[in-house]
């Protein structure tokens, strides 16, 4: 259970597990069961356990690819665009943290541009989506835009 949780990143890297007591607790198990249960994620990598200070998490998972023909994903875009609203909840530029950074393939910190929004159909929110772009091209979209919406 512990190891499905980092995987699902309930506890992202660097995330001090529950102690050894905790843990049997949870799951209603004897100390030496949570004991091998953290050896062996410690042995898999997924945590370094530390004596007097506990079991850091050493497991950040891997981030989704999307792939499709940029035709079909045009299409897609456009029709979920005409038929429901977005709104805006956050927009401004940030620092990129370690999974920005190595899903943009930047360097940790550099400055991106960061959207919040919501979109609904039916008035229903379906969905909440965090967009993260490179400052250099989220700058130069931003004028394009800009440019397009006054002409």
């Amino acid at each position: 259970m512990l190891r499905d949780k980092i995987h699902a990143g309930e506890y992202p890297d660097g995330s001090l597990l529950p102690s050894e007591q905790e843990t049997a607790q949870m799951f209603g198990v004897s100390r030496i069961t949570t004991q091998r249960a953290l050896n062996e994620l410690a042995a898999e990598g997924l945590c370094v356990r530390e004596k007097g200070r506990g079991s850091r998490v050493t497991f950040t998972p891997p981030v989704a690819t999307i792939k499709a023909d940029a035709e079909g994903l045009f299409e897609n875009l456009l029709q979920m665009g005409l038929q429901t609203e977005v709104e805006v909840l956050e927009f401004g530029y940030v620092a990129a943290v370690n999974d920005v950074a190595r899903a943009l393939g930047i360097e940790r910190g550099e400055e991106v541009q960061r959207t919040v929004r919501v979109r609904r159909l039916d008035g229903k929110t379906f969905s909440y989506l965090s967009t993260y772009v490179p400052a250099d091209i989220g700058r130069t979209m931003a004028a394009t835009i800009w440019r397009r919406s006054r002409c």
